[in-house]
């Protein structure tokens, strides 16, 4: 969430507000239910639909208002259409509803890749991109490869997570931002960071090899502090010995991490089961039994633990919450905060591209897409995709 706020249940929304259960969004007010929408007000259920207000149930429309299943409608006949869904939504028939736009939107036609507003680019979910390769949810940034939320000014980065706000020159790096340059195999570097190696949690650092949690510091091996002549003639022998030991040029191992695979949001990325993440070397941590008792201010989760994503069984509503929920005429959740979150997951196409071809006939046309052969939905070029939408 970037830029966003009074927005719940929400991911990867941005310049927005008053949002609900939106999967991908850019500047989108009061809209809900939706997923990969841009600049769109006041509308319930849409996918790919950009300059759009007062519209419910619709799918790839562009600057239209009063639609209901990309139909036209006046605003008398919206509103009162509208008035029974929303009465429908706040008696709690929302899994009926969202069935039924995913049917509808399941016979539409879809563009082979979320990506707007971009030049030279492949991946997903990228918009005001530059040159960016491989890259998934990316906005404002150029001259990136294999990326995962690469944002806002991010430039020549390459096998990074999240790295935005002015990076540059970071390479296998997770969670750096706000004018860093130069960040190689390092994790939570924020604030004017430079010249880093194989560093976590510093800020304000320049020059900084194997250091951890250093702030405003600079010349530093392993939190020690040196001379520059004295760091500028340590550094390339100690990479020299990594080198020959193997050691230099990954990211961390994941034998030091002090998380089991399923711990993490590696298993929400790229989901594995237990015997396929001990096969591949993954500590696993398995699921302890939960005993929570239902009533009072703790709610019961509809799944009741039985589903595989870490199901809370119970969970409680604050304040804040009710407010927005009383606000905005939505009915309080029936599942628990986790549950929701892997239901917003299993929204997004894989962070994998596919070799396909254009399925609208006569199409010559090619491209790599996060949209695997054998799904059921109807995949089309920019051209072809570019040409049906209204």
């Amino acid at each position: 969430m970037q830029l966003s706020k009074d927005c719940l249940d929400c991911a990867f929304v941005n310049g927005s507000e008053l949002c609900y259960e939106v999967f991908v969004a850019y500047n989108c007010y009061k809209l809900f239910f939706s997923k990969e929408c841009r600049d769109c007000t006041d509308s319930y259920f849409l996918q790919d639909c950009v300059g759009c207000s007062n519209c419910y149930g619709c799918v790839g429309l562009r600057n239209k208002n009063y639609h209901i299943f990309n139909q036209p409608y006046s605003k008398e006949e919206y509103s009162k259409i509208l008035a029974e869904k929303k009465e429908q939504i706040k008696e709690g028939d929302i899994e009926v509803l969202k069935k039924e736009f995913k049917e509808f939107a399941l016979k539409q036609i879809n563009k082979y890749a979320y990506i707007q507003k971009s030049v030279r680019s492949t991946g997903n979910y990228l918009l005001n991109t530059k040159n960016c390769v491989s890259c998934f949810h990316g906005d404002d940034a150029e001259n990136c490869k294999y990326g995962y939320h690469v944002w806002r000014n991010s430039k020549d980065n390459m096998d990074v997570c999240t790295a935005g706000r002015d990076v540059e020159l970071a390479y296998e790096s997770i969670n750096i931002g706000i004018k860093g340059y130069n960040i190689k195999f390092g994790i939570q570097n924020w604030n004017g960071n430079s010249d880093l190696t194989y560093c976590e949690g510093c800020s304000g650092s320049s020059n900084l090899f194997g250091c951890l949690a250093l702030n405003k510091k600079q010349y530093c091996i392993l939190n020690k502090q040196y001379s520059k002549e004295e760091y500028e003639a340590l550094v390339p022998k100690i990479i020299e010995h990594m080198k020959e030991t193997g050691e230099y040029g990954e990211f961390f191992p994941s034998k030091i991490s002090q998380f089991a695979y399923n711990e993490t949001v590696a298993q929400d990325h790229f989901p594995l089961s237990k015997e396929e993440a001990l096969s591949k070397g993954y500590v696993w941590k398995d699921e302890e039994e939960k005993n929570v008792t239902i009533g009072g201010d703790i709610f019961g989760c509809a799944h009741k633990g039985k589903c595989d994503d870490h199901c809370t069984v119970g969970f409680k509503i604050i304040q804040a919450e009710k407010d927005f929920y009383d606000k905005m005429g939505l009915p309080v959740p029936t599942l628990c905060p986790n549950c929701r979150h892997y239901e917003r997951l299993r929204q997004r196409n894989p962070l994998k591209l596919w070799h396909r071809k254009c399925m609208k006939l006569g199409c010559i046309n090619e491209f790599e897409t996060s949209y695997a052969p054998d799904r059921p939905e109807i995949i089309y070029c920019e051209q072809c995709y570019n040409n049906e939408v209204v």
